[in-house]
Formats: C-alpha cells, structure tokens, sequence
C-alpha cells in the first residue's frame, strides 16, 4: 500500500518531504447507476496539504487520500410489509500523503419502509482511528479500534402527529472506551396554522485518550491525556404560527448542558504503537498531585524529569439559546420584523454531575436579551 501511495503522490506531483504544498484535490466515481437494484461504487479523492477552500466552501481536513467501496442492495417497490427497503455493506480507507493510513471503517447498514410509512434504520459498524489532530499540533495518535451499532425508527411523518427514536452504543477494543446516545423527538401538527416540535439526547461517553493539555518544560513538549467522563443533554423546542398568510410568529429554544470529570491522567509516548499500554505513561501519585488553591494539577515526572504544571480541565458548560421572530408582510414586497433574542451561558472549572444542580445554575444565570426590528419597503417604479 505504502509503494502505491508514493506512485499516486509522484503522479499527483507531491513531494512529502516537502513543508508548504501547493494545495490541490480531486476525486474519480465509477460504479452502477443508482436506479438499479444492485448498487455497486467506488470512489477515490484527495485533498493536498496546501489546499485551501474556505474562501470558496467548507473543508474539514486537507491532507487526505480517502477510497470507499460500497456494494448494497436496494428495493424500490413494495414487497410484503415493506414499502422500500436497502441493505448496503461499505468500506472507506484514508491516509495522509506521508502514507500513514488515519483511518479504516467497515460498515453493514440496512434501511426500510414500511406499508404503513413508519421506517426503520439499523446500522453496525468496525473502526480504526489515528487521529493526527487529537494532540493538538502533536504526534498522530492511534485512538481507538472500536465497534458502533445503532438503531432508529421513525413514524409517518406525513400525520398530524408524529415521532422518531434512535439510539447508539459504541466500544473500544483495546479498553473500556465507550460512548451510547438516545435521541427521542416529537412533531405536533395542531391545525394547517399551529405546529410544535421538540427534541431531546442524552449522551454519556468514557474516553482513556482524552487529550488535556501541552505543557513545554525546558526539556522539550509534553502531550498530557486523560480519562473523561462526560454526560451531555441537548433539548429543542419549536413553534410555528400563521395568524394570517402575511403575519406569522416563530420561536425557536434549545437548552444545552454538559458536564465532564478527568482522571487518570498520562503522558502520551509511543503514539502509534499497536499495543494500548504502550501509547503513554501513566503518572503515579509520587508524580503528580492537585493543588485546589490554584485548580491545577503539578506534575514532577519520575526519574529526575522536568516539572511543569496544567490546568484542572473538568468542566460543567450550561448555555440556553432563543429565538422569537415576528414577520408582517404589511403589502407585497414590504415586510416587519421584531425579533427578540435571549441567551444564557455558564461556563465552570469543576464537574457537576447532578443534572437538576446544572439545570437550576443554567436558569439562575443572567441573561442577554436582544430585540431587534427591521423594516424593508418596496419602492414600486
């Protein structure tokens, strides 16, 4: 793989020992055409290191050589109880252009609709992680090889009343790393003028490879790591009125709360190394200690090695976001708007595990309230 990545750098034009690129990308898709049953795809891109897009788009990552082969089957038609349905198996390798492979990911996913329109979505997944941005300017480190299953279903949403479910679970391999979600919303259609609708996750995660901070000692930089274990909550609400066809009032509020604790902290060593106990050194409590006066933790590594010190990086993040938008097309092309925006944030230091304390600490903070008003008329020649 390794002589196949340097042909496809040589024929690409880029030099890996190189420091600036000049950046540039691609893709080649070929594959069976999608309206027939059997689906069959592939698809190879690339993004140099020196390239740029966001003056013109969005890109997440540069620096990538990504293929995906996907082999599925998909049934338009109805059959039995099922209105449609798909079964798709997937492969995606990527790797940087020095040719370290970042990732590798094998999926099953099946997908259907039901006679009734309710459907149903099931999904089980492999993956193997190097994360080259997770020490944030740091060594790649390999995270995780780690299996995900998750399972959603939904009602026709075409009803006055409505609602969709999905949970997730996923698991390290190598540790006791893992992560699970719910996700619940509901969609009400009172009348052809009113509609609600809400959501709620809740998501719990346990990370050993958290990164912490980077402290720089006089003998040379140190990538700290950690155990988090974070609770998330994230609610929605939405409301739509049309009192008229020309006046219409919408809301739009999202409470938001999550909370995390470190532990077991450590020194990343041998990034990539196979081997999970090998990737760092955990510090004994000869070396390292928390000083609550200072909320930082001081660290005098074993052996005569440098001391420094890093923050105590537990949280507890509260923040609420709203919306109220009141429109008046007062004649054709002339409208009003009023909008009222409210936002609440607290932001600690410290780990609060109850969620009624963060509940009650996010509304008892102050608020920033913002009203504004717009007027646009339109001069008819």
């Amino acid at each position: 793989m390794t002589r196949l990545l340097q042909q496809l750098q040589r024929h690409l034009g880029v030099d890996p020992t190189r420091t600036s690129l000049s950046g540039h990308g691609g893709s080649v898709r070929f594959g069976r055409s999608d309206t027939s049953r059997l689906r069959l795809t592939d698809h190879f891109h690339w993004y140099s290191p020196g390239l740029e897009l966001n003056d013109a788009g969005y890109l997440r990552q540069a620096d990538l050589l990504a293929n995906q082969a996907i082999l599925g089957w998909s049934e338009p038609k109805p059959r039995g109880v099922f209105r449609s349905y798909s079964v798709e198996l997937s492969r995606e390798d990527q790797w940087d252009f020095g040719g370290l492979q970042t990732r590798s990911a094998t999926e099953l996913e099946a997908t259907s609709q039901f006679t009734n329109k309710w459907s149903a979505n099931a999904r089980l997944s492999y993956f193997d992680v190097v994360d080259t941005r997770m020490l944030r300017g740091g060594p790649a480190l390999r995270w995780h090889d780690y299996y995900e299953a998750s399972l959603g279903a939904a009602s026709d949403p075409s009803r006055h009343v409505s609602a969709k479910v999905s949970g997730s679970r996923s698991w390290a391999r190598d540790d006791d790393s893992r992560a699970a979600s719910l996700d619940g919303g509901l969609s009400l259609r009172l009348s052809n003028r009113l509609s609600l609708s809400g959501s709620a996750s809740y998501e719990t995660l346990t990370d050993n490879l958290q990164y912490v901070a980077s402290p720089t000692p006089d003998a040379g930089p140190r990538w700290v790591m950690g155990r988090i274990e974070q609770d998330t909550w994230s609610f929605t609400i939405r409301a739509d009125l049309s009192i008229t066809p020309e006046l219409t009032v919408q809301y739009y509020g999202s409470p938001f709360i999550s909370t995390g604790r470190y532990t077991a902290f450590k020194q990343a060593t041998d990034t990539l190394a196979r081997e999970y106990d090998a990737r760092f050194h955990l510090y004994g409590p000869d070396e390292i200690a928390y000083d609550p006066a200072r909320n930082l933790y001081a660290v005098s590594e074993a052996g005569g090695g440098p001391s420094y010190a890093f923050p105590n990086p537990d949280f507890s993040f509260r923040q609420f976001r709203s919306n109220l938008v009141a429109r008046w097309e007062w004649k054709p092309g002339s409208s009003l708007y009023v909008v009222w925006s409210q936002g609440r944030t607290s932001n600690v230091a410290s780990w609060e595990s109850s969620f009624e304390s963060n509940w009650n600490e996010l509304w008892a903070q102050h608020p920033d309230n913002v009203l504004l008003v717009k007027l646009a008329y339109w001069f008819s020649p």
